[in-house]
C-alpha cells in the first residue's frame, strides 16, 4: 500500500469513501477511475477535479463540501 507525508493527502477533497470492491475497481482499472475523479494524481489539485458522485459532478474541497458542476469539462478545461 503506498502513502505520503504530504499532509494535503487526508484533506476531504483527497478522501472518498468507498467499499471494498469499487476499491478493488479503482486499482484495477486506474484510467476508468481517473477520468470519474475516483483516483486523483498527486500533481493535480483535488478540489478542482471534478469527481462523479452519486451520479453526479461535483467538486470536493478540504471542508467536507460537495459543490455540483454542470458541466465537468468546464472546470478542468
Amino acid at each position: 500500500m503506498g502513502g505520503s507525508r504530504h499532509p494535503a493527502i487526508t484533506d476531504a477533497a483527497n478522501c472518498l469513501g468507498v467499499c471494498a470492491e469499487c476499491h478493488a475497481f479503482v486499482e484495477s482499472s486506474r484510467e476508468v477511475a481517473m477520468w470519474h475523479g475516483w483516483l486523483v494524481s498527486r500533481c493535480d489539485v483535488s478540489a478542482t477535479r471534478p469527481v462523479l458522485y452519486r451520479s453526479r459532478w461535483v467538486l470536493l474541497d478540504a471542508a467536507g463540501n460537495v459543490t455540483e458542476v454542470a458541466d465537468p469539462q468546464e472546470v478542468t478545461g
